[in-house]
């Protein structure tokens, strides 16, 4: 469900001409409090940890358009965007 909520906002979501830390409050908003509904529920295991890090970096490249194809680690995307670590976990 926030995938897909990300995709319906995807225009203003991934648009360049609005601030990376605008767009990453907007995400925050938006797309993480669906996805961490009822999460007080969830019993936390390295499965659920990979999962909810996969999501979050998804979302990332999505905000920045990095492809991909450009097989760019996740280290190298947090650096690309100004952040040190995963802010969900």
């Amino acid at each position: 469900m926030a995938k897909n909520t990300f995709s319906r906002m995807s225009k203003l979501l991934t648009n360049r001409r609005i601030s990376f830390a605008t767009r990453s409050r907007l995400t925050k908003c938006y797309v993480w409090s669906i996805f961490l509904y009822a999460c007080e529920t969830w019993t936390l295991n390295a499965s659920l940890e990979r999962n909810i890090e996969a999501l979050e970096m998804w979302l990332y490249r999505r905000m920045a358009r990095i492809s991909w194809k450009e097989k760019k680690k996740n280290k190298e995307v947090l650096e690309e965007i100004g952040l040190k670590h995963t802010e969900l976990l």
